[in-house]
C-alpha cells in the first residue's frame, strides 16, 4: 500500500504485506516486506514528485500474529 500526502510537505507512506508460514517465520517475512519496498525502489516516485519523508513499513502475519518493522 502506498500513500502520497497532498502536501508535499507532510510525510508520504509504504506498506508491504507478508503471510508467515508460522510465528516463528513473522520477523524473517517482516524484514523481507521492508527489503522489498528497497529492491523494487517504491520509494522513486515519492522523489520525483518532491516528498522527502517517507514511512515505510514491512508487516507479516500468521493468523491472528503480527510483526510490524519500521524503517
Amino acid at each position: 500500500m502506498i500513500a502520497h500526502p497532498q502536501d508535499k510537505t507532510k510525510n508520504g507512506v509504504i506498506m508491504e504485506f507478508k503471510t508467515a508460514s508460522s510465528e516463528a517465520e513473522l520477523e524473517r517475512q517482516a524484514q523481507l516486506a521492508l527489503a522489498q519496498i528497497e529492491e523494487k525502489n517504491y520509494l522513486a516516485d515519492f522523489k520525483e514528485q518532491g516528498i522527502k519523508i517517507v514511512q515505510r513499513y514491512g508487516i507479516a502475519f500468521w493468523g491472528k500474529h503480527v510483526k510490524l518493522i519500521r524503517s
